[in-house]
């Protein structure tokens, strides 16, 4: 028998390699897929970081300005008091001046 050049491959011989050759593909395929599925997670993880950070800065802000203004509106709350006091003393002598009169 004389050889007449390369004998053809059978079908169970070539078919490991093309199935290899589609396994990679595939888990090439999976390894995008599962990094487009991470960034999603990493983008809205920073997301909500950044929002929750956001609401800590306003929060602490804000108490921050309640402690400063607190002494001021104290200070004011006083001096409203200390007006209401004198129109309840001026009422009652104005009474006691009616009275004895």
């Amino acid at each position: 028998m004389a050889s007449k050049g390369p004998r053809p491959k059978l079908d169970h011989e070539t078919r490991p390699k093309r199935h290899k050759a589609l396994e990679a593909a595939n888990n090439h395929d999976g390894q995008k897929l599962i990094g487009i599925i991470c960034y999603q997670d990493f983008e809205s993880e920073r997301k909500w970081k950044l929002a929750q950070a956001k609401k800590v800065a306003l929060k602490a802000s804000k108490g921050m300005l309640d402690q400063a203004t607190r002494g001021e509106e104290k200070k004011i709350k006083e001096e409203e008091q200390a007006v209401f006091l004198k129109k309840v003393a001026l009422n009652i002598s104005k009474d006691v001046k009616k009275d004895s009169g």
